[in-house]
């Protein structure tokens, strides 16, 4: 379980079902979810996960000043994967790693269990590193 004061994962998001779903992926990882519409990230975000599902435009633009605003925190851009031409401008505005909505369980789930405090090791399901 996370404290309050560990950092938290940031899910810029504007999607009530997919937010739902990362954030059952976060609690079950143990890491603290804050969801924003849009950016300011806190500085202290231990990782940001973006929505490109929406409103690719403004996802992109989000993956851009999260970049821009902490560098040294990580920005994971989650794209249909059909769609290659916003994870391309995904990974052009910054962000370290784009995640499929197929692989949300899989890949996005190993992704927050090593953001968790102390990075423990997934005790169910598929723990992949895609």
């Amino acid at each position: 379980m996370a404290a309050i004061d560990d950092p938290p994962v940031v899910l810029v998001s504007q999607d009530l079902l997919r937010t739902s779903r990362i954030a059952l992926l976060a609690r079950g990882a143990g890491v603290r979810l804050r969801v924003a519409a849009q950016p300011p990230i806190p500085l202290e975000a231990a990782m940001v996960i973006v929505d490109c599902n929406g409103h690719p435009a403004e996802a992109v633009a989000a993956i851009g000043r999260s970049v821009a605003a902490n560098p040294a925190c990580p920005v994971v851009a989650v794209v249909p994967h059909q769609d290659l031409a916003t994870r391309r401008a995904a990974r052009a505005a910054g962000a370290a790693r784009c995640v499929a909505n197929s692989a949300l369980d899989t890949v996005l789930r190993s992704m927050l269990v090593a953001a968790a405090p102390g990075g423990r090791v997934p005790t169910t399901g598929a723990g992949a590193t895609g």
